[in-house]
């Protein structure tokens, strides 16, 4: 109770003196109105979509000094990076392939990276393609907050940023993003003299990260203030560098600067629809441990306004995030909060029904791109197709994607396909980021395939392969949400994951 009744009298205050121009009412703790009555029943299981880059991430740590082995044994030279224990460890349903993997350089503090480490981070990449998933990664030395270690020494991070250089280059379709990291504890850039004293490792850090990862690849740094310190070599690329919101507890702790109303929340939405957003909560059980219950209306606010592409499942899993297991949420709800859906997504056959906000989070984290409108036409010697989708997910793809109309034999062969390089997916924005009315905007998709010399029956549909892992694992296309215009389809290999839009007779 005492907890309770700091927040209650400190939190509004803080809010109230923000002095922003648009506040976020009402604060998650007071209920000013009732929210709008669910339809009759229990929450319904909706079957989670896994697409790349998106969606609900789970964390590994490993220290690079170590061989990575199958299985975990008590041999302190060695560590066990298993994604199918880590799955089954945190309920993680299959929902998306992401791992947030923090590589510790520790033990070469002062000296070159040796070969067997390099050899060391391929393997655990290695491991992450073997598994279909992809990373949110983070270099670092120290591990501790409270010791200030030194190993975070400047020229050590610039030789290391120097040879991690092409490991990072011929890795980069299994990086979703990087984060500067290197500096201070957890690699978070605090917690060390350096981070306090030295603003031009930042640069470094930063600078070199940036030309390690091209637009439309961004990069990530943990606060707006520290963004805004830094000094780049090209200006263009602030509009690349977002935010690993480390600390999120949707604005009812201070130390969340970026979701407490005010100037920074709304800089934070201004620039989001351009960079991968990222979020965890505290754990519940040490010094900074929150133990509060987050109101779900205005943490799915802040997801779509700061337009978030992943979050951890791994931190303040037994509180938070088993509470959103058991929240209702609903059209009506959504409506009440401004958040995008699609129709089809609480159909339960014709009957609408709630899902678990759980469930939500899970599936409209990043993009969820719908079908709603498909024509497909033979004329001569090749076939239209106008498709017209939307983005009900709280952001658009962010990393390179190609758009591609195939045609599938009955054979399971491309009989025909054509690229369409003038449909950029990094547009597909949920709503129009300069307006604050959140009405979801439509996304057209043109193009033709050629059929001379073809006869019979053929599928017609849209493969969006990620050009750096293109037609080597299917888990790396991206879906579609499933719904009345759009079936998936997969080869016998599963090397392809393909949207289906329909058929035609040749």
């Amino acid at each position: 109770m005492k907890n309770l009744l700091k927040i209650l009298i400190t939190v509004p205050a803080l809010l109230a003196g923000a002095g922003c121009e648009r506040m976020i009412d009402p604060p998650p703790f007071i209920m000013e109105e009732l929210p709008p009555t669910p339809p009759p029943g229990p929450i319904k299981p909706v079957g989670a979509l896994a697409n790349p880059e998106r969606g609900y991430h789970l964390e590994y740590a490993y220290y690079a000094n170590k061989t990575l082995v199958d299985k975990v044994t008590d041999d302190q030279t060695q560590a066990s990076f298993n994604i199918p224990d880590l799955v089954g460890k945190w309920g993680y349903e299959s929902s998306s392939r992401l791992i947030q993997l923090y590589i510790y350089l520790k033990a070469w503090s002062g000296s070159d990276l040796p070969q067997t480490a390099l050899d060391n981070i391929q393997k655990a990449f290695d491991i992450v393609r073997a598994n279909g998933f992809k990373t949110i990664l983070r270099f670092a030395y120290n591990d501790s907050m409270y010791t200030d270690t030194g190993l975070d020494k400047p020229q050590t991070i610039r030789r290391h940023l120097e040879q991690l250089k092409p490991l990072l280059e011929a890795n980069r379709g299994l990086i979703a993003t990087i984060q500067a990291g290197f500096l201070g504890a957890w690699g978070e850039w605090h917690s060390s003299s350096v981070t306090d004293d030295d603003i031009q490792i930042k640069n470094d850090v930063v600078n070199t990260l940036l030309d390690d990862f091209p637009a439309p690849y961004s990069i990530q740094v943990r606060e707006l203030s520290w963004k805004d310190m830094l000094t780049l070599r090209n200006a263009a690329d602030f509009a690349r560098i977002g935010f690993h919101s480390d600390f999120f507890t949707a604005g009812m702790d201070p130390i969340d600067r970026m979701s407490i109303p005010g100037d920074t929340y709304n800089r934070v939405e201004e620039q989001s629809p351009y960079f991968y957003m990222t979020g965890e909560i505290p754990y519940v059980e040490d010094e900074y441990g929150f133990v509060q219950l987050m109101d779900i209306s205005k943490i799915m606010t802040i997801l779509r306004d700061q337009h978030f592409s992943a979050f951890d499942i791994t931190q303040n899993y037994e509180l938070n995030i088993q509470n959103w297991k058991v929240q209702k949420v609903y059209p009506a709800l959504l409506d009440a909060n401004g958040i995008l859906y699609d129709e089809n997504y609480f159909l339960d056959g014709t009957t609408v029904v709630n899902r678990s906000f759980y469930e939500f989070v899970r599936d409209h984290l990043g993009y969820r791109i719908n079908a709603k409108e498909a024509s497909i036409t033979v004329s001569g010697d090749e076939i239209r197709c106008d498709i017209t989708v939307t983005n009900t997910g709280f952001a658009a793809p962010q990393n390179p994607r190609k758009v591609v109309l195939v045609l599938l034999g009955p054979d399971g062969q491309f009989a025909a396909q054509t690229e369409l390089s003038q449909v950029n997916p990094n547009g597909w924005q949920p709503f129009d980021p300069a307006s604050n009315n959140h009405t979801p905007l439509r996304h057209l998709i043109n193009g033709t395939l050629p059929i001379h010399g073809l006869h019979g029956s053929y599928r017609v549909g849209v493969w969006m392969p990620d050009p750096q892992n293109e037609g080597l694992n299917g888990d790396y296309d991206l879906l579609w949400a499933p719904g009345p215009l759009v079936e998936h389809w997969s080869d016998a290999k599963e090397m392809y994951r393909i949207n289906l839009l329909g058929s035609v007779k040749l």
